[in-house]
């Protein structure tokens, strides 16, 4: 219901999945080609209180996606774009109902 709720407030997002590594020839592997899975959120920040108590990074930000606009898990190994900016993400959790990821992020 709060994803439904949240959704006409929502813009797009791009996740970027990390790549399968593909062998380089020399024993190692490189990066394979990234994925990208659209999806609606939005991005917010935490409050300087919040940021303390957890020990957050000051500049890092939280990118919210509504769960079932979503086809795939996001990772630590992921990024995501929206508004034209790409953040790394630092951290994956989501809420009790399972209706949103919440990201960690940080450019």
């Amino acid at each position: 219901m709060a994803g439904r709720a949240m959704a006409p407030f929502a813009r797009d997002v791009v996740l970027l999945k990390a790549g399968t590594p593909i062998p380089d020839g020399a024993g190692g592997t490189r990066p394979g080609p990234v994925t990208e899975h659209p999806c609606k959120g939005w991005i917010a920040d935490y409050s300087d209180l919040s940021k303390l108590s957890a020990m957050r990074p000051m500049a890092d930000r939280k990118l919210v996606i509504l769960a079932r606009t979503l086809d795939v898990d996001p990772t630590i190994k992921d990024h995501a774009r929206i508004d034209g900016q790409t953040f790394n993400i630092r951290d994956v959790s989501t809420d009790p109902a399972k209706a949103a990821w919440k990201l960690q992020c940080f450019t």
